[in-house]
């Protein structure tokens, strides 16, 4: 064993370790460096090295005590912002007390006028119709006391006297001549009358609302939109077909980037249904931020949020249509609303106008690709008469010859997603896998998608 303190070598247990081999993180005497294997490996003493290495851990030490206090720091400014936040909401609610109070006053005050312009109009009508009905009754007493003389005088009279006496019955009057308003000089026909443009259930929301100003300024940066369509737009989908949609900031130079997919959070409602589910997260590795395959057609609400905060003030509305079939080409006879159209469409869904989307699988052999021999390999849209098509890396236009189709690195397996803005007449057709994408233009509604008969074998709308 070594005499004197320290740590023995253990390759010579008789020498003290004074050195430490740096290259292979060992204590070793000075017979190893001189004589031995660490001859030509670097080292120092220990009393170096340690001195270094604590040197080190201690600007570790003060670093990391540095930013515990900040830590602890943040801690407290966290929670006094938090005692802002109650302090401030209990400071908008007697805001909104005050609100509601002012306008409930306003209308109060309303009521009240109203109430009395009606009673003014009731009094001035009813005293009205008191005056007309104390004179029709006098009119009447006179009139009865005239009829009743001239009944009396009608029976006690002889045939003589009631040819010579005609003044006796002067009291019976001249209805003609008389001056006498017979129906009421007015009517019950009166109450209030509404403007409907500034009833209370109209404007009452305008008011006022609750806004995060937080909220605001976070969420005015991140875009939804789906893989391979046009940003921050939300074209409908296919019933049982998955969607892909992208969660994306704009960078320092505008342009468009990915969110990281830990960050964002994602809730989807389907109609007729209280509960919210969710989507499916992508991976760092894939294009896509979420995906979601819908069961049920309808209007669906997404809610995002990325790091707890919402990005759209309102949940996104995404319609989702009914499921794409393809014919058999064989039928006779196609169904009622394709009837009579093109019969190469193997697809009975029409459009006419809006933002659609669908996908269509590639299940083309690759040994097909590029091959000498022509094979239908054709899809794309068409109006029952002319079609807007890709084909094994070529693009089509009606009437036209072939186009090189920057849609060219694709294999069997790809999933093409097609998106259909008749607003702006274009189709897009992006390949999920390779990322490539093309456009068609001048596609004029009523239109729906298209596969070649003969290319039924080799895509799949599923």
């Amino acid at each position: 064993m070594a005499s004197g303190s320290g740590p023995s070598c253990k390759d010579h247990p008789v020498e003290l370790a004074k050195f430490l081999c740096q290259t292979c993180n060992d204590v070793v005497c000075r017979n190893c460096v001189v004589r031995e294997g660490h001859r030509n490996h670097k080292y120092m003493s220990i009393q170096n090295a340690s001195t270094k290495e604590r040197e080190a851990v201690q600007q570790i030490l003060e670093d990391t005590k540095k930013k515990l206090s900040g830590l602890h720091n943040s801690i407290l400014w966290v929670s006094e912002v938090k005692k802002q936040v109650e302090m401030r909401a209990l400071e908008s609610e007697r805001e909104i007390d005050y609100l509601i109070n002012e306008n409930i006053a306003t209308l109060e005050r309303k009521r009240a006028q109203l109430k009395s312009d009606i009673t003014v109009l009731r009094d001035k009508k009813v005293q009205q119709l008191l005056n007309q009905k104390e004179t029709l009754s006098l009119a009447f007493e006179e009139i009865s006391r005239g009829v009743e003389h001239a009944e009396h005088a009608l029976s006690q009279m002889s045939d003589v006297e009631l040819l010579t006496s005609r003044s006796k019955l002067s009291g019976l009057p001249d209805f003609k001549e008389v001056a006498l308003q017979w129906e009421p000089c007015h009517t019950s026909n009166f109450g209030i009358e509404v403007d409907k443009s500034l009833a209370v259930d109209l404007i009452v929301d305008k008011i006022a609302c609750v806004r995060d100003k937080d909220s605001s300024q976070q969420h005015d940066q991140y875009i939804l939109s789906m893989l391979g369509g046009k940003n921050g737009q939300m074209f409908s989908s296919r019933c049982h077909q998955n969607a892909f949609f992208i969660v994306s900031i704009k960078d320092s130079q505008g342009r468009d980037k990915k969110v990281g997919v830990n960050q964002v959070k994602v809730k989807i409602k389907p109609p007729g249904d209280d509960e919210l589910q969710n989507a499916i997260m992508g991976s760092k590795a894939e294009s896509h931020t979420f995906s979601y395959c819908p069961s049920v057609m309808g209007t669906h609400t997404i809610h995002v949020y990325v790091a707890g905060y919402c990005i759209t003030d309102e949940p996104v509305k995404w319609k989702v249509e009914s499921s794409f079939y393809i014919l058999d080409p064989t039928c006779a006879t196609l169904p009622p609303e394709v009837y009579d159209q093109d019969k190469e469409s193997m697809t009975g869904y029409w459009f006419k106008c809006g933002w659609h989307s669908w996908q269509v699988r590639i299940l083309t052999p690759d040994k097909l690709k590029r091959s000498s021999e022509h094979h239908a390999f054709e899809v794309g849209v068409t109006d029952g008469h002319r079609t807007w098509r890709w084909s094994d890396g070529m693009k089509y236009y009606p009437n036209s010859s072939a186009i090189v189709s920057t849609i060219s690195n694709w294999q069997s397996g790809d999933l093409f997603l097609f998106y259909l803005d008749l607003d702006s007449k274009q189709l897009v057709i992006y390949n999920q896998r390779s990322h490539e994408m093309d456009h068609w233009g001048g596609i004029h509604p009523p239109i729906r998608p298209y596969i070649n008969p003969q290319s039924a074998d080799f895509f799949g709308l599923n």
